[in-house]
């Protein structure tokens, strides 16, 4: 009997021992169907996070270069505005030169003429 109780003893104990290992398996099992869950959700999250992240600076981006359109277009105004000017001033740089040469036409014939007319004067005068 020492035998057969020897033998159940070591039944039981392969039955206990062999029971923990399947639960220990099945429980890795899970465990590792978990963790490859959790991981894959990790790497979801990053994924959002870093589209998040690209939106925000192509929003950022985007605005910023609205600003800066917003400025140039203020300095091609201010250009615009300049050229006119100058447009302007070159016009009247212009007139003023032919009015210039008029006048100079003009004093070279009142010259010519206070020349002959001063012959003149010297002329009745002797």
């Amino acid at each position: 009997m020492m035998m057969e109780d020897w033998d159940l003893y070591l039944k039981v104990a392969t039955l206990v021992l062999g029971a923990t290992g399947i639960w220990k398996v099945i429980e890795l099992l899970i465990r590792a169907r978990f963790d490859k869950r959790l991981r894959s959700a990790e790497t979801k999250n990053l994924h959002v996070q870093a589209e998040g992240q690209i939106v925000g600076n192509w929003i950022q981006w985007s605005q910023h270069l609205e600003q800066r359109v917003k400025e140039l277009e203020a300095v091609a105004n201010e250009n615009r505005k300049l050229i006119k000017k100058v447009e302007s001033q070159s016009d009247m740089i212009e007139s003023q030169k032919n009015r210039i040469f008029e006048l100079e036409q003009k004093v070279k014939t009142l010259q010519k003429e206070n020349l002959a007319l001063s012959k003149q004067i010297l002329a009745i005068k002797k």
